[in-house]
């Protein structure tokens, strides 16, 4: 298509290949975001804000609940991964962000549109959901 891109390719410089791809083919599109009616940043946020105080539940306060929960999760690792309950009280808040930060960076997003990027700069509590 271009010298710039073929020379790119074959010296295996994939970043700027895909970079000089974009500049070329790439439609500058933008997707406005429409939740509940609301399109700025500030109101989005306020929106899953609202509805997440509503939905939210502390299962740390249900010690049965959270007994099951726990119960079922070693029992599902265990069979997935065949290990042990000690290698299961390995896993941390510091071993999940260690993980997440040796992610590759600027690598094509799955087909849901997440990205590596979307995961290491979200706010630190999706370390608690994943943990």
């Amino acid at each position: 298509m271009n010298n710039e891109l073929r020379r790119h390719f074959i010296n295996k410089k994939m970043p700027e290949f895909w970079r000089t791809w974009n500049s070329k083919f790439r439609k500058n599109v933008s997707k406005q975001v429409i939740i509940n009616g609301h399109t700025d940043n500030f109101s989005i946020a306020n929106e899953f804000a609202s509805h997440f105080s509503q939905v939210h539940y502390q299962s740390t306060d249900d010690a049965v609940s959270k007994e099951a929960f726990l119960s079922l999760r070693n029992e599902h690792i265990s069979s997935r991964c065949s290990s042990d309950s000690a290698v299961l009280s390995n896993i941390s808040v510091e071993l999940i962000d260690r993980c997440l930060n040796k992610l590759k960076m600027e690598k094509a997003p799955v087909p849901d549109d997440m990205s590596t990027e979307h995961l290491r700069y979200a706010h630190p509590l999706l370390i608690m959901h994943l943990l």
